[in-house]
């Protein structure tokens, strides 16, 4: 039985083209960017996660469009069908060159694609409960908005009323207030109108 396709996908840091490191085979490791990030990149490591996910298949399983949908070897129209989708990476992760090229994709074959990246953040940025607590409530209420905004395109109830937690943050003027820098002393400043 096949199962229906999901309203929506809310991808945070996706790990999103383990091909990406080990492009011609498990010992042409290529190292990922950003090494000030917490996210190991060793290559004894790295290589485990991947023959870990591989399993007894070979190589050539990672260039698949089901396990390195960022893969530059995926075709045109890999995204097709794929429902609304919410993309959120900081720009001093580990993942940041293969995200960007899954948004690529999608935005090639003209998936609704809403991507917020935040300055200076680290990978999985929502994790680290140390990070700059606007910064996170800023992508926490965009995440809010978006899935209010997938749910009432599937028609479903109004999304439960709960101040200030539904909808992006906004300045007096009504202007919209964007991070500028995800690093743990930073905070909000307003965005230009």
């Amino acid at each position: 039985r096949q199962v229906p396709a999901p309203g929506g996908l809310l991808l945070l840091s996706p790990w999103c083209d383990p091909s990406r490191c080990f492009p011609d085979c498990l010992h042409s490791y290529v190292p990922r960017p950003n090494p000030e990030d917490y996210l190991a990149d060793a290559p004894a490591a790295r290589r485990l996660l991947v023959t870990s996910l591989l399993g007894n298949k070979p190589h050539e399983y990672l260039s698949s469009p089901y396990l390195s949908p960022a893969s530059s070897f995926g075709p045109h129209g890999s995204f097709d069908e794929f429902p609304p989708t919410f993309i959120h990476y900081g720009d001093a992760e580990r993942l940041i060159d293969e995200i960007e090229a899954l948004v690529c994709g999608m935005k090639r074959d003209r998936v609704d694609v809403d991507v917020e990246k935040t300055p200076d953040a680290v990978h999985d940025v929502l994790m680290v409960r140390f990070w700059n607590e606007n910064v996170r409530t800023h992508i926490y209420r965009r995440i809010c908005g978006w899935l209010d905004g997938v749910v009432k395109r599937a028609g479903g109830p109004p999304a439960r009323s709960r101040a200030g937690s539904r909808t992006s943050p906004t300045d007096s003027s009504g202007g919209p207030v964007t991070s500028t820098s995800g690093s743990p002393s930073s905070s909000r400043k307003r965005a230009p109108s």
